[in-house]
């Protein structure tokens, strides 16, 4: 786990939510998805103000066949949409992280829970294991 400071605050589930609770910028809310690239589990971090750039991951893994994980999926793995953050998905095979993130000092995630984020140095992030860098999000 990363060095980071809590932050209690009503349940929460989207990054919009959530930075209004933490009173944050959304390009200071981790967005956290995770992706089925040809049977592997992947995980992509991006502000939560960026969409994900689909295709950069496509060239990455040579694939057309990228899905989001299905609910059953993470019902399997004891998560929620609105719990996922870097530190709770070792089942991932690859953590993809956005370039993007590191414009900021700091970041804000969810500690695991709809009523408790964490904010963090950005570079906590490297010391993830499996990263690939890259331009994996894009302004809305």
């Amino acid at each position: 786990m990363c060095k980071f400071n809590k932050i209690k605050h009503k349940n929460v589930i989207t990054c919009t939510e959530a930075v209004i609770e933490r009173k944050i910028s959304l390009k200071q809310e981790l967005k956290t998805l995770l992706l089925d690239v040809n049977s592997r589990i992947i995980a992509v971090h991006i502000r939560g103000s960026d969409r994900l750039k689909i295709r950069n991951i496509k060239k990455i893994f040579k694939t057309k066949n990228i899905f989001f994980v299905e609910k059953e999926f993470l019902n399997y793995v004891n998560l929620d949409k609105g719990r996922i953050n870097p530190w709770n998905i070792n089942f991932c095979q690859y953590n993809l992280i956005c370039l993007n993130i590191f414009n900021n000092k700091f970041m804000a995630t969810n500690n695991g829970k709809f009523d408790e984020g964490i904010i963090f140095k950005t570079d906590e992030l490297l010391k993830i294991e499996n990263i690939i860098l890259g331009k994996f999000g894009e302004n809305k």
